[in-house]
């Protein structure tokens, strides 16, 4: 079974069920399996980061 992590960042609040999450202009959370998730909050244009949480190397990107 995957980890549920709960994480907040840039006014986001999203659950990562696995290590990398990619983070669209419509603020809709991708992880590596495929799955979608909505996330609540939005994203700054342009802004770009990557952090350590719960073990996880997690990835924002916001094109």
């Amino acid at each position: 079974m995957s980890q549920h992590l709960h994480i907040q960042h840039f006014a986001l609040t999203a659950t990562l069920t696995n290590h990398i999450l990619h983070l669209d202009q419509n603020a809709t959370c991708r992880v590596i399996s495929g799955a979608k998730t909505k996330l609540d909050g939005y994203a700054e244009k342009d802004k770009r980061h990557s952090f350590n949480a719960g073990g996880y190397n997690v990835k924002l990107l916001v094109k």
